[in-house]
């Protein structure tokens, strides 16, 4: 995938279904290039799908969080609960390697919110 300012404006507009429908790279994955693709079709549940219909914004601002942690979420009347493995952007933030960027990461994460 390219990334660009004309790709990153798509990638703004698009659901999580179009982003996941995207083929994976054969370069980094061990998996087959339409693995998404097969599990997106096998979605039956009407919720979960509404789910993956979101734009990726709308989705991003729930990441987001108001920079705090995020370790459940509401999404249809109903509450998805994350894995601890699940890093919200707080928790972007909070890596040692960040630390200089927190201030940058903040204000751009801002501008598209």
């Amino acid at each position: 995938m390219t990334v660009n300012f004309k790709q990153t404006k798509e990638l703004k507009k698009s659901s999580i279904k179009d982003i996941l429908n995207v083929e994976l790279s054969s370069k980094y994955s061990t998996c087959d290039i339409f693995e998404n693709n097969i599990i997106l079709l096998g979605i039956k549940s009407i919720w979960l799908n509404s789910l993956f219909v979101m734009n990726y914004m709308d989705l991003f601002i729930i990441y987001y969080n108001q920079g705090k942690p995020l370790h459940k979420l509401t999404f249809e009347q109903k509450e998805i609960i994350l894995s601890p493995k699940t890093k919200s952007f707080y928790y972007l933030l909070q890596k040692k390697q960040n630390q200089n960027l927190q201030k940058n990461l903040i204000e751009t994460a801002k501008i598209f919110i």
